[in-house]
């Protein structure tokens, strides 16, 4: 099952990126409506719980064809980069990106292979974040927790002020699943997508790192 929710289809790579302080964290609601507290900046990251249910490949309703080229280019040697995009993040450099419309992406890793797909990319070790414009109102993560088709595929964590989805990627052909943190940047009007062959935890992490630098 590929279940599409505002735009993040789990067990598919459609990914984003954003940068943000972590700012003033009192009164912001969380997934369960508490007051999201400042640990959502912090390193010391609980256990995140995780669902076993996936879909495997070969019993997937629809799968797709051969996977394609990732359509990102190197960096420059001018080492310009789109707006919102860091230099390093999860101890890598950011290698290539791209801008499509209103979605920027963002790759890192110790490489970039032309002709790479975003699988093979993401089996080398690399991170893949891509920001897409957010709804005027809500929050991505707690769509998908309240969502009846997603919520149990979502574990819940916090990224500097924000509510954000833990998801574990349904396998690709190859057998790959990585794990994505998904949240909306409310500051900034996006919602961002970071995705990794890394433990939940150490996502959440460097998502952490990410938005609040």
């Amino acid at each position: 099952m590929n279940v599409k929710v505002s735009g993040v289809v789990l067990g598919t790579l459609v990914i984003g990126i954003v940068a943000s302080g972590c700012g003033d964290q009192s009164g912001v609601e969380d997934a369960v409506g508490v007051a999201a507290a400042p640990s959502g900046c912090s390193q010391e990251i609980p256990s995140i719980p995780e669902g076993t249910e996936f879909v495997p490949w070969s019993s997937r309703l629809t799968v797709a064809g051969a996977p394609t080229e990732f359509a990102v280019q190197p960096v420059p040697k001018d080492g310009s980069l789109p707006a919102a995009v860091p230099h390093q993040l999860g101890g890598f450099p950011v290698v290539a990106s791209s801008v499509a419309g209103a979605v920027t992406t963002a790759a890192f890793g110790a490489r970039f292979a032309p002709g790479a797909t975003q699988s093979s990319f993401l089996r080398d070790g690399g991170l893949i974040l891509t920001l897409t414009p957010a709804q005027p109102t809500g929050s991505i993560a707690n769509g998908m927790a309240d969502d009846s088709d997603t919520g149990d595929r979502v574990s819940m964590s916090t990224v500097g002020s924000y509510a954000a989805a833990v998801t574990w990627a349904d396998p690709d052909a190859s057998g790959l699943r990585p794990h994505h943190v998904l949240w909306t940047d409310r500051s900034a009007g996006v919602d961002v997508n970071l995705a990794g062959v890394r433990s939940a935890a150490e996502l959440v992490g460097i998502a952490r790192e990410f938005s609040c630098h």
